[in-house]
Protein backbone atom coordinates (compact mmCIF):
# COMPACT_ATOMS: atom_id res chain seq x y z
CA UNK A 1 0.00 0.00 0.00
CA UNK A 2 2.94 2.34 0.48
CA UNK A 3 2.34 5.46 2.58
CA UNK A 4 -1.12 5.96 4.05
CA UNK A 5 -2.53 8.56 6.43
CA UNK A 6 -4.06 7.99 9.83
CA UNK A 7 -7.79 7.21 9.85
CA UNK A 8 -8.03 7.50 6.05
CA UNK A 9 -8.89 4.19 4.30
CA UNK A 10 -6.91 3.24 1.21
CA UNK A 11 -7.90 0.45 -1.17
CA UNK A 12 -6.01 -1.82 -3.55
CA UNK A 13 -7.35 -4.52 -5.87
CA UNK A 14 -6.28 -8.16 -6.03
CA UNK A 15 -7.25 -10.21 -9.10
CA UNK A 16 -7.80 -13.98 -8.68
CA UNK A 17 -7.55 -16.06 -11.87
CA UNK A 18 -8.99 -19.56 -12.03
CA UNK A 19 -6.70 -21.52 -14.36
CA UNK A 20 -8.13 -24.90 -13.38
CA UNK A 21 -10.70 -26.96 -15.27
CA UNK A 22 -13.21 -26.73 -12.42
CA UNK A 23 -15.01 -23.93 -10.62
CA UNK A 24 -13.22 -22.67 -7.51
CA UNK A 25 -15.11 -21.73 -4.39
CA UNK A 26 -13.67 -18.81 -2.43
CA UNK A 27 -14.84 -19.67 1.04
CA UNK A 28 -13.31 -16.97 3.22
CA UNK A 29 -10.75 -14.15 3.51
CA UNK A 30 -8.70 -14.22 6.69
CA UNK A 31 -6.59 -11.24 7.84
CA UNK A 32 -3.96 -11.56 10.57
CA UNK A 33 -4.01 -7.79 11.19
CA UNK A 34 -7.39 -6.07 11.76
CA UNK A 35 -6.01 -2.92 10.11
CA UNK A 36 -6.57 -4.68 6.77
CA UNK A 37 -10.09 -5.58 5.63
CA UNK A 38 -12.39 -6.39 2.71
CA UNK A 39 -16.12 -6.35 2.03
CA UNK A 40 -15.72 -9.58 0.06
CA UNK A 41 -16.99 -12.64 1.92
CA UNK A 42 -17.18 -15.59 -0.47
CA UNK A 43 -17.88 -16.46 -4.08
CA UNK A 44 -17.33 -18.80 -7.01
CA UNK A 45 -14.83 -18.28 -9.81
CA UNK A 46 -15.69 -20.29 -12.91
CA UNK A 47 -13.00 -22.14 -14.84
CA UNK A 48 -10.99 -19.72 -16.96
CA UNK A 49 -12.56 -16.67 -15.28
CA UNK A 50 -11.22 -14.13 -12.79
CA UNK A 51 -12.47 -12.18 -9.79
CA UNK A 52 -11.25 -8.80 -8.55
CA UNK A 53 -11.31 -8.28 -4.79
CA UNK A 54 -10.86 -4.92 -3.10
CA UNK A 55 -8.60 -4.92 -0.03
CA UNK A 56 -8.48 -1.93 2.31
CA UNK A 57 -6.21 -0.60 5.05
CA UNK A 58 -7.18 1.76 7.87
CA UNK A 59 -4.31 2.77 10.15
CA UNK A 60 -5.05 3.88 13.71
CA UNK A 61 -1.41 4.48 14.62
CA UNK A 62 1.77 5.72 13.06
CA UNK A 63 4.45 3.47 11.65
CA UNK A 64 4.69 0.23 9.74
CA UNK A 65 1.58 -1.92 9.36
CA UNK A 66 2.00 -5.54 8.21
CA UNK A 67 -0.30 -8.51 7.89
CA UNK A 68 -1.09 -11.66 5.97
CA UNK A 69 -4.18 -12.25 3.86
CA UNK A 70 -5.21 -15.91 3.52
CA UNK A 71 -7.64 -16.69 0.72
CA UNK A 72 -9.40 -19.90 1.78
CA UNK A 73 -10.61 -21.87 -1.29
CA UNK A 74 -11.16 -25.42 -2.61
CA UNK A 75 -8.66 -25.18 -5.46
CA UNK A 76 -6.38 -28.22 -5.93
CA UNK A 77 -3.48 -25.83 -5.29
CA UNK A 78 -4.82 -25.03 -1.85
CA UNK A 79 -5.17 -21.72 -0.04
CA UNK A 80 -3.41 -18.54 -1.22
CA UNK A 81 -1.44 -16.15 0.96
CA UNK A 82 -0.76 -12.47 0.26
CA UNK A 83 1.62 -10.31 2.33
CA UNK A 84 0.16 -6.89 3.15
CA UNK A 85 2.28 -3.85 4.06
CA UNK A 86 1.61 -0.16 4.66
CA UNK A 87 3.40 2.78 6.30
CA UNK A 88 1.12 5.05 8.29
CA UNK A 89 2.30 8.67 8.32
CA UNK A 90 0.94 12.03 9.45
CA UNK A 91 -0.24 14.66 7.04
CA UNK A 92 1.97 17.68 6.83
CA UNK A 93 1.55 19.95 9.88
CA UNK A 94 2.08 23.67 9.31
CA UNK A 95 3.84 25.67 12.03
CA UNK A 96 4.65 29.39 11.61
CA UNK A 97 7.26 31.27 13.61
CA UNK A 98 6.73 33.97 14.71
CA UNK A 99 2.96 34.40 14.64
CA UNK A 100 2.94 38.15 15.26
CA UNK A 101 4.93 41.26 14.35
CA UNK A 102 4.66 44.78 15.78
CA UNK A 103 6.07 47.37 13.41
CA UNK A 104 6.29 51.19 13.45
CA UNK A 105 7.11 52.97 10.19
CA UNK A 106 7.15 56.56 9.03
CA UNK A 107 5.14 57.48 5.94
CA UNK A 108 6.70 55.87 2.90
CA UNK A 109 9.01 53.66 4.99
CA UNK A 110 9.54 49.92 4.66
CA UNK A 111 10.81 47.03 6.75
CA UNK A 112 11.98 43.48 6.11
CA UNK A 113 10.26 40.76 8.13
CA UNK A 114 11.54 37.18 8.36
CA UNK A 115 9.41 34.17 9.28
CA UNK A 116 9.72 30.41 9.05
CA UNK A 117 7.34 27.82 7.62
CA UNK A 118 7.95 24.44 9.28
CA UNK A 119 6.39 21.06 8.51
CA UNK A 120 6.14 19.08 11.76
CA UNK A 121 4.31 16.22 10.05
CA UNK A 122 5.57 13.45 7.79
CA UNK A 123 4.04 14.16 4.39
CA UNK A 124 5.25 16.99 2.14
CA UNK A 125 2.85 19.89 1.68
CA UNK A 126 2.70 22.67 -0.91
CA UNK A 127 2.11 26.24 0.24
CA UNK A 128 1.16 29.67 -1.11
CA UNK A 129 1.41 33.00 0.72
CA UNK A 130 -0.79 36.07 0.42
CA UNK A 131 -1.09 39.36 2.25
CA UNK A 132 -4.25 40.24 4.17
CA UNK A 133 -4.78 43.99 3.95
CA UNK A 134 -7.46 46.22 5.50
CA UNK A 135 -10.06 47.73 3.18
CA UNK A 136 -8.41 51.13 3.60
CA UNK A 137 -5.41 49.89 1.62
CA UNK A 138 -5.51 49.04 -2.05
CA UNK A 139 -1.80 48.71 -2.85
CA UNK A 140 -0.70 45.26 -3.93
CA UNK A 141 2.88 46.12 -2.97
CA UNK A 142 2.19 46.71 0.73
CA UNK A 143 3.30 43.12 1.37
CA UNK A 144 5.52 41.09 -0.93
CA UNK A 145 7.05 37.67 -0.27
CA UNK A 146 10.09 35.67 -1.34
CA UNK A 147 9.33 32.89 -1.91
CA UNK A 148 5.57 33.30 -2.32
CA UNK A 149 4.98 29.56 -2.88
CA UNK A 150 6.79 26.25 -2.61
CA UNK A 151 6.92 22.87 -0.88
CA UNK A 152 8.08 21.76 2.56
CA UNK A 153 9.04 18.13 3.24
CA UNK A 154 8.26 16.50 6.55
CA UNK A 155 10.55 17.75 9.31
CA UNK A 156 11.93 20.55 7.12
CA UNK A 157 11.59 24.37 7.18
CA UNK A 158 11.56 27.22 4.67
CA UNK A 159 12.55 30.79 5.57
CA UNK A 160 10.46 33.53 3.97
CA UNK A 161 11.37 37.19 3.51
CA UNK A 162 8.45 39.61 3.62
CA UNK A 163 8.80 43.28 2.63
CA UNK A 164 6.32 45.58 4.38
CA UNK A 165 5.98 48.87 2.50
CA UNK A 166 4.05 51.79 4.01
CA UNK A 167 4.08 53.84 0.79
CA UNK A 168 0.55 55.04 0.15
CA UNK A 169 -0.62 54.38 3.70
CA UNK A 170 -1.91 57.31 5.70
CA UNK A 171 -0.69 57.80 9.29
CA UNK A 172 -2.58 55.56 11.69
CA UNK A 173 -2.82 52.04 13.08
CA UNK A 174 -3.38 49.00 10.87
CA UNK A 175 -3.83 45.28 11.47
CA UNK A 176 -2.44 43.34 8.53
CA UNK A 177 -1.96 39.65 8.10
CA UNK A 178 0.13 37.05 6.31
CA UNK A 179 -1.94 34.04 5.23
CA UNK A 180 -0.15 30.77 4.44
CA UNK A 181 -2.32 28.21 2.63
CA UNK A 182 -1.32 24.55 2.30
CA UNK A 183 -2.73 21.44 0.65
CA UNK A 184 -2.51 19.52 3.93
CA UNK A 185 -5.96 18.57 5.30
CA UNK A 186 -4.43 18.54 8.79
CA UNK A 187 -3.46 22.25 8.68
CA UNK A 188 -4.92 23.87 5.56
CA UNK A 189 -3.81 27.36 6.58
CA UNK A 190 -2.05 29.48 9.17
CA UNK A 191 -1.71 33.21 9.70
CA UNK A 192 0.67 35.82 11.09
CA UNK A 193 -0.64 39.10 12.51
CA UNK A 194 1.15 42.39 11.76
CA UNK A 195 0.33 45.30 14.07
CA UNK A 196 1.46 48.28 12.02
CA UNK A 197 1.67 51.91 13.10
CA UNK A 198 2.38 54.48 10.40
CA UNK A 199 3.67 57.76 11.78
CA UNK A 200 3.56 61.09 10.03
CA UNK A 201 6.89 61.93 8.50
CA UNK A 202 8.65 64.64 10.42
CA UNK A 203 9.60 67.27 7.87
CA UNK A 204 12.48 69.44 9.00
CA UNK A 205 12.14 73.15 8.33
CA UNK A 206 14.29 76.19 8.92
CA UNK A 207 14.08 79.89 8.14
CA UNK A 208 16.69 81.05 5.63
CA UNK A 209 17.51 84.72 5.07
CA UNK A 210 18.51 85.79 1.56
CA UNK A 211 20.34 89.13 1.21
CA UNK A 212 21.42 90.86 -1.99
CA UNK A 213 23.04 94.27 -2.52
CA UNK A 214 21.61 95.87 -5.66
CA UNK A 215 23.91 98.92 -5.63
CA UNK A 216 26.05 97.74 -8.58
CA UNK A 217 22.94 96.97 -10.65
CA UNK A 218 21.51 100.38 -9.80
CA UNK A 219 24.74 102.15 -10.79
CA UNK A 220 24.65 100.27 -14.10
CA UNK A 221 21.13 101.55 -14.70
CA UNK A 222 19.68 98.03 -14.57
CA UNK A 223 17.72 98.41 -11.33
CA UNK A 224 15.60 101.36 -10.21
CA UNK A 225 13.06 100.87 -7.42
CA UNK A 226 11.69 104.36 -8.14
CA UNK A 227 10.08 103.12 -11.36
CA UNK A 228 8.74 99.93 -9.73
CA UNK A 229 11.61 97.50 -10.33
CA UNK A 230 11.45 94.49 -8.02
CA UNK A 231 13.99 91.82 -7.13
CA UNK A 232 13.15 88.19 -6.44
CA UNK A 233 15.06 85.15 -5.20
CA UNK A 234 13.94 82.24 -7.38
CA UNK A 235 15.11 78.66 -7.10
CA UNK A 236 14.27 75.01 -6.67
CA UNK A 237 12.55 75.87 -3.37
CA UNK A 238 10.03 78.05 -5.27
CA UNK A 239 9.90 75.80 -8.35
CA UNK A 240 11.70 78.75 -9.96
CA UNK A 241 8.50 80.76 -9.71
CA UNK A 242 7.89 84.23 -8.33
CA UNK A 243 6.01 83.20 -5.23
CA UNK A 244 5.03 85.78 -2.63
CA UNK A 245 7.90 84.78 -0.36
CA UNK A 246 10.34 85.08 -3.27
CA UNK A 247 9.77 88.86 -3.48
CA UNK A 248 12.60 90.63 -1.64
CA UNK A 249 12.06 93.75 0.45
CA UNK A 250 14.37 96.72 0.89
CA UNK A 251 16.37 96.56 4.07
CA UNK A 252 18.14 99.89 4.00
CA UNK A 253 19.66 101.64 0.97
CA UNK A 254 19.87 99.11 -1.87
CA UNK A 255 20.12 95.96 0.25
CA UNK A 256 17.17 93.60 -0.23
CA UNK A 257 16.11 90.78 2.04
CA UNK A 258 13.74 87.81 1.97
CA UNK A 259 13.05 85.33 4.79
CA UNK A 260 11.87 81.97 3.42
CA UNK A 261 10.98 78.76 5.26
CA UNK A 262 12.74 75.81 3.59
CA UNK A 263 11.74 72.19 4.21
CA UNK A 264 13.95 69.15 3.82
CA UNK A 265 16.61 66.95 5.32
CA UNK A 266 19.97 68.27 6.45
CA UNK A 267 22.35 68.38 3.51
CA UNK A 268 19.58 68.75 0.91
CA UNK A 269 20.85 70.80 -2.05
CA UNK A 270 19.04 73.74 -3.65
CA UNK A 271 19.91 75.98 -6.60
CA UNK A 272 18.78 79.59 -6.96
CA UNK A 273 19.39 82.98 -8.62
CA UNK A 274 18.31 86.58 -8.12
CA UNK A 275 15.93 88.05 -10.68
CA UNK A 276 14.91 91.61 -11.57
CA UNK A 277 11.36 92.31 -12.71
CA UNK A 278 11.32 95.59 -14.59
CA UNK A 279 8.53 97.83 -13.34
CA UNK A 280 8.18 99.59 -16.71
CA UNK A 281 8.37 96.43 -18.79
CA UNK A 282 11.70 97.32 -20.36
CA UNK A 283 13.98 94.60 -21.64
CA UNK A 284 16.83 93.65 -19.31
CA UNK A 285 20.04 91.72 -20.01
CA UNK A 286 19.65 87.96 -19.58
CA UNK A 287 15.88 88.63 -19.30
CA UNK A 288 16.39 89.92 -15.76
CA UNK A 289 18.33 86.92 -14.42
CA UNK A 290 21.75 87.04 -12.87
CA UNK A 291 24.53 86.01 -15.21
CA UNK A 292 25.81 82.45 -15.26
CA UNK A 293 29.11 83.63 -13.73
CA UNK A 294 27.50 83.30 -10.27
CA UNK A 295 27.27 79.52 -10.74
CA UNK A 296 28.88 77.08 -8.33
CA UNK A 297 29.93 73.42 -8.40
CA UNK A 298 29.66 73.23 -12.18
CA UNK A 299 26.16 74.70 -12.23
CA UNK A 300 25.13 78.06 -13.71
CA UNK A 301 23.19 78.76 -10.49
CA UNK A 302 24.02 79.63 -6.92
CA UNK A 303 24.05 76.63 -4.52
CA UNK A 304 22.93 76.21 -0.92
CA UNK A 305 22.78 73.19 1.37
CA UNK A 306 20.29 72.92 4.21
CA UNK A 307 21.91 72.83 7.64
Amino acid sequence: FGQVHLDEPVFKNITLNNQTAEDVNIQELVFTNPGFFSDYTSGVIASGESETISIGVLADGLGELTGLLSIINDSPDGNLSVTLEAMAIQHGILVLDPTEFTVTLTEGGSETLMFTITNEGDATFDFTIEGQLPETTDGEDVLTFDPSSGSVAGGESVEVTAILNAAGLDPGSYELGILVNTDSPETPSGSITINLTVEEEEIQSRMVTFLVNMEIMAQAGLFDPEIGDEVYVRGTFTDWGMETEALMHQNGDLVYESLIELHGETGERHEYKYFILAGDGRELPNNGWEGDHVGEEGSTNRILYLA
